[in-house]
């Protein structure tokens, strides 16, 4: 299970409270970083590079907020990719997907 005291790259639409649509993990890029990525899912790639629209967040604050993370949070694969399904009202693993570097 991921380190709840480390970050998660988080957009700011899910610190607003927006559901993480879109969760992955990425190589971590220092030692407080988990790798993991909480994106709402409707954010452009211009938007999200923009200063101030992604923001570096506490992992145990995320799956205390949305319980269904869990799941996803036990995974400890670099490049593991997981979506939001409405239907399931669970995250459900993305096998055609890579994460960006």
């Amino acid at each position: 299970m991921a380190d709840p005291g480390q970050a998660a790259f988080c957009s700011t639409l899910v610190i607003e409270g927006q559901r993480p649509r879109w969760v992955y993990r990425s190589e971590a890029i220092n030692e407080s970083d988990s790798g993991w990525r909480f994106i709402e899912g409707n954010e452009s790639d211009e938007w999200l590079n923009e200063s101030g629209h992604c923001v570096m967040q506490h992992l145990g604050h995320l799956p205390t907020r949305w319980p269904e993370l869990d799941g996803p949070l036990r995974d400890e694969r670099v490049r593991s990719a997981w979506r939001w399904d409405e239907a399931r009202a669970a995250y459900v693993e993305v096998k055609d997907w890579t994460p960006p570097d």
